[in-house]
């Protein structure tokens, strides 16, 4: 994969199904790839939102309707990482990627 050279976003919303945990972690690390971010960084951050979301799904549901949200945002030398359900935070985190 080659490396982008502008900024980049993605957002995705997921059922509340552990299913689809690998595949948010895997979509975190495949545009932490696509950045630059240094390669040891990218395993870190795909189990950082595979547990995130990992930790919506061990709490009561509440309102079922809520699915998992995972936001990417690529820009400069930095890749930033979000996963919210509903309006609970469940991961912020931003990893510096060489240039």
């Amino acid at each position: 994969m080659e490396r982008s050279t502008g900024p980049l976003e993605f957002t995705a919303s997921f059922p509340r199904d552990a299913r689809f945990a690998p595949t948010a972690g895997e979509l975190a690390a495949k545009l932490a790839q696509a950045t630059g971010c240094a390669e040891r960084a990218r395993p870190e951050l795909c189990g950082a939102v595979h547990a995130a979301f990992e930790a919506v799904l061990a709490e009561p549901a509440g309102d079922e309707s809520s699915d998992i949200g995972l936001a990417l945002h690529a820009g400069g030398d930095s890749l930033a990482a979000e996963v919210t359900c509903g309006t609970r935070c469940y991961l912020r985190v931003t990893h510096r990627c060489s240039s």
